[in-house]
């Protein structure tokens, strides 16, 4: 029950919340009115059972207990059991008349503060002050101690290496940051120096870090580099804070590092990122490209070998622009691994799964599956493959190597990503300028040669008009004028007669000759066979001339079935035909030749296959390839292609597939012209 008490004094300053376990008013107001005494101003509430006690207890914090050792229903030691269980940090007085001294030895050490006599309160307020200030004591300790403890739990859990060193520099203590930071154990570098981080060439930073400590200077955070235990340099920030005693004296030290690695990498990669956008908007070609981009390459990871190979999706072939190595402790171009070739079994797995980084051992061999370069005796040990795209397209493949081992690790090959993915819209953008640029000099090339052609044949046809027409037109003029005279100089009439029949029959004979040579003229422009019988006689009629003209053994094989072929493709794949014949003729030096002339689905296919020494990639698209794009031009006009494969001294295949056209393609069998199929055979 609460108790008000009427005294009240001026200088009562110091609150007091009193839980009193009494059972006598009066005395209850003698213990509060000695308090009050003492400086304290009560705010007491009375009980005088456990349950009361319970319920006052824990209704709201109390700064004291005061407790008669014995009552009817309740007494001094039970209360002080239910303040224990609860956990509560509260003084307990215990204020009570005589009581053997063994009892009261027993209240104490059942952690009773203090036992007063209620006919001697004067000592009352001393022991509340003393065990006011002891509880304060107790909660100050209590607090430091969770202060501690929860200092403590965030240093262990801290990201951040947190270590702590003497004024010499030697480590006293290194949390889990510090082990997953450096890659040391505690147990490895404690009592050691802090030197044992710095790398040789910041040593000298110790020695300023440890004069500006003992002076007791903080030093703000500064970024540098310190080494891992494998050696690896590492980017870090670092604070230092001086420990100091209760004097003020700087007595160690606590360092704080952050690792900025990976900002630093992210700055270092968006400005060599800056500067290759800048860079590669002046070239022209893809070789100064990869020059450009091997060089950032070597800035972000330093690199023993370096490569880029373009990559043709459609027709699944690789390119080598630019190979470097290391030879003779120099960086060299070396020989092209690709030259219009299938990828490598590693490129193709690079082209089809993304990036791969390749640690070897020191006894490792040549990586299998790979195309070697340079120096082939001394293998990589580190390499690092990425594909280079433009948005999801694979257009080619980059590749830094190092013959240190470790050199690498998996964010390198992220970085290396994301150099390939940056250029790779360039790379394209340049290499269809460098298309373009090699097409129209072609095109220029093809026109020239296609003039000198024109002019060519009609030397030809000129020469001939010229040679044989013209001389037998003189002839026929000559024989005219002959005839003439002696018929207005003559009257011999028998003999006249016949040697006039006679003149006119070698007259007949050169008109015959004539006529040949027209006949001839006529068909190299344009056979007759193409437009009287169709594109397979005129193939047929073609090859025999081939074989009859040049030796070589000519086999045929046309398969067209029922299909009509229209003029225009006729033209061209006859036009084709003769273009292919020749270049056997003047390039191959062949015995034999297969002719396949077919129609599979929507195509129609002319094949033509020698047994000669084969044509070379460069000459597959060189300056002196003219007929071959001459050729290639025929068919894309049409909408159809050319594949060409040649193997040395295993002879060339060109295959030629060119639409059907949109007529052909839909008549009925039953409507077209027919056309008798020309069976295999070799022409005779």
């Amino acid at each position: 029950m609460p108790l008000h008490a009427p005294e009240r004094f001026e200088s009562m300053n110091n609150p007091l919340r009193v839980l009193m376990v009494e059972d006598s008013e009066d005395d209850a107001l003698f213990v509060l009115r000695e308090l009050r005494r003492g400086g304290f101003e009560p705010a007491a509430e009375r009980v005088e059972d456990e349950a009361a006690f319970s319920a006052a207890l824990t209704s709201r914090e109390w700064d004291l207990i005061v407790a008669d050792y014995s009552l009817p229903q309740f007494n001094a030691l039970v209360a002080l059991r239910i303040v224990q269980q609860h956990g509560f940090d509260l003084p307990f007085i215990i204020v009570s008349g005589a009581i053997g001294e063994e009892i009261a030895v027993a209240a104490m050490k059942s952690g009773a503060q203090d036992y007063i006599l209620k006919n001697n309160l004067a000592r009352l307020v001393p022991a509340v002050e003393r065990e006011l200030r002891e509880r304060q004591v107790r909660r100050e300790r209590h607090r430091a101690e969770e202060t501690c403890l929860r200092l403590a739990a965030i240093v262990e859990s801290s990201g951040d290496a947190i270590i702590g060193k003497a004024l010499d520099g030697v480590i006293t203590s290194w949390n889990p940051g510090a082990e997953r930071l450096f890659g040391y154990r505690a147990t490895e570098v404690l009592g050691h120096s802090m030197r044992l981080l710095l790398p040789s060439d910041r040593q000298e930073e110790e020695d300023v870090i440890l004069e500006k400590l003992k002076r007791g200077e903080r030093i703000a955070a500064f970024e540098t580099v310190r080494l891992r235990k494998d050696g690896r340099r590492i980017d870090v920030s670092v604070t230092i804070s001086p420990i100091c005693d209760a004097d003020g004296r700087a007595v160690g030290a606590s360092s704080i590092a952050r690792d900025i690695t990976e900002r630093k990498r992210a700055e270092t990669c968006l400005a060599a990122l800056s500067k290759l956008g800048q860079n590669l908007s002046a070239v022209t070609n893809p070789r100064e490209a990869a020059y450009l981009i091997g060089n950032i390459a070597d800035e972000l990871f330093t690199w023993d070998a370096f490569s880029l190979d373009l990559h043709d999706a459609e027709a699944n072939t690789m390119f080598t622009v630019l190979n470097v190595d290391t030879l003779n402790g120099q960086r060299q171009e070396v020989p092209s691994s690709y030259m219009s070739l299938e990828p490598s079994p590693t490129a193709g797995r690079i082209i089809e799964h993304g990036a791969e980084l390749i640690l070897r051992d020191k006894e490792a061999t040549m990586l299998p599956g790979a195309i070697p370069f340079g120096d082939v005796a001394r293998p990589s040990a580190s390499l690092m493959f990425v594909p280079i795209r433009n948005h999801s397209k694979v257009i080619g493949l980059l590749s830094v190597q190092s013959y240190q081992h470790n050199a690498y690790e998996r964010r390198d090959l992220s970085t290396l990503q994301a150099l390939a993915d940056y250029c790779g819209g360039a790379l394209e953008r340049i290499q269809a300028r460098e298309e373009l640029r090699k097409s129209r000099e072609q095109l220029r090339a093809l026109a020239a040669h296609l003039q000198s052609v024109r002019e060519e044949e009609r030397k030809r046809i000129a020469r001939e008009i010229h040679d044989e027409l013209g001389q037998s037109l003189t002839g026929f003029k000559m024989d005219l004028a002959w005839m003439r005279n002696r018929l207005q100089g003559s009257d011999d009439g028998p003999a006249l007669r016949q040697l006039l029949l006679d003149k006119i029959k070698a007259m007949g004979t050169l008109l015959d000759e004539l006529a040949g040579l027209m006949r001839k003229l006529c068909t190299d422009l344009r056979p007759g066979v193409l437009d009287d019988l169709g594109l397979p006689a005129a193939v047929e009629w073609q090859a025999r001339e081939y074989q009859n003209r040049t030796g070589i053994e000519c086999h045929l094989d046309v398969e067209l079935g029922e299909t009509r072929v229209d003029p225009e493709r006729s033209t061209a794949l006859f036009r084709i035909f003769q273009e292919l014949l020749t270049n056997v003729a003047r390039h191959a030096r062949a015995s034999r030749v297969e002719v396949l002339l077919e129609r599979t689905g929507t195509h129609f296919v002319l094949e033509v296959s020698d047994n000669g020494c084969g044509i070379k990639e460069s000459e597959k698209a060189g300056a002196k390839s003219l007929g071959l794009l001459g050729l290639r031009e025929r068919a894309v006009i049409l909408g159809g292609e050319v594949e060409i494969e040649g193997r040395t001294g295993k002879g060339t295949t060109v295959r030629v597939k060119v639409p059907v056209s949109n007529a052909a393609a839909a008549a009925d069998p039953s409507d077209t012209e027919e056309v008798p199929p020309v069976a295999s055979t070799t022409v005779n």
